[in-house]
């Protein structure tokens, strides 16, 4: 896996296969708590054990620098994501539930 590329406090990774995107996270450290904006396999790559390992690469420096309050977001429906989650003992929570204005995204 590559390096991280540090921006500020945010942290974006990726690994290549063959030349093409893989896998990638974005992480974010704001007044002590861990976000882990981004966690993406692509379908390609689904299924050889990476969101098990891209996880563990994700929370390393949260660890490293005694950050114990992480928070992951999961589109509802993703049901292997959710019990990678669950395995990484992030307990579902409830549901946040956003109206964008008319016409954004």
């Amino acid at each position: 896996m590559t390096s991280p590329l540090v921006r500020r406090r945010s942290s974006l990774s990726n690994v290549e296969c063959g030349g093409k995107a893989a896998v990638f996270y974005i992480i974010d450290i704001v007044r002590g708590r861990g976000y882990i904006d981004e966690l993406c396999v692509l379908p390609a790559w689904r299924c050889n054990d990476l969101g098990t390992r891209l996880l563990s690469w994700a929370i390393a420096p949260f660890d490293a620098t005694g950050v114990d309050d992480l928070e992951l977001m999961v589109v509802e429906g993703n049901e292997g994501a959710m019990l990678l989650c669950e395995r990484f003992r992030f307990p579902p929570a409830p549901r946040t539930m956003r109206r964008w204005p008319y016409g954004q995204k």
